[in-house]
């Protein structure tokens, strides 16, 4: 808890030590940014018979092709915790989003599009459950819908949210939400 508490203060220094906006902050320039986020899954439809919602962690990559439209990449890890066994899934999504400015605020709300690949893998805790059967890997294809908003924090950072839906496709199809939180570094 110490550890986040200082990593919280660092952030806030940071974007309070950072100068502001030039003369011409209102002229477009792509740009790349990364960054990272926590949150949580929560598995829908069929999905929440097998397995229970969890917490993971999110690794995002966007470049800004234009003031409206972006594309991006996300590899996602989630642990999704169940009677006997652990559920894991790792996503790797690319796509593309739309972004609405608001300019007055220096921030932005966007809507996302995404297709990928799904790794799902259970593992079994014999010990704890008495099963002895194999565990489980599978890697589908999936699509994803989602919503979110980029807080302006300063020319270098922003905190910016997210929340997903997800379908795998074809055989043994799973839904799930997502919903994350974290802080982007621009470049």
């Amino acid at each position: 808890m110490k550890q986040v508490i200082i990593l919280v203060l660092l952030l806030f220094a940071f974007n309070f030590s950072y100068g502001q906006r030039g003369p011409n902050s209102n002229v477009f320039q792509p740009g790349f940014s990364v960054g990272v986020s926590g949150g949580g899954m929560f598995p829908i439809a069929k999905f929440s018979d097998e397995a229970e919602p969890g917490g993971g962690g999110n690794f995002s990559m966007v470049y800004n092709c234009t003031p409206h439209w972006s594309a991006f990449s996300d590899i996602t890890y989630n642990a999704l915790p169940n009677p006997g066994s652990t559920t894991f899934y790792v996503t790797g999504v690319v796509g593309s989003r739309y972004n609405f400015p608001l300019a007055p605020i220096k921030s932005s709300v966007f809507i996302e599009a995404g297709a990928g690949a799904y790794n799902f893998r259970v593992d079994q805790d014999s010990a704890t459950s008495g099963l002895t059967f194999p565990d489980v890997s599978q890697i589908q294809a999936g699509v994803n819908l989602g919503i979110g908003g980029n807080l302006y924090m300063n020319e270098l950072m922003d905190f910016f949210f997210k929340t997903n839906i997800h379908q795998t496709l074809f055989r043994n199809e799973r839904s799930m939400v997502t919903a994350f939180g974290g802080f982007k570094f621009k470049f």
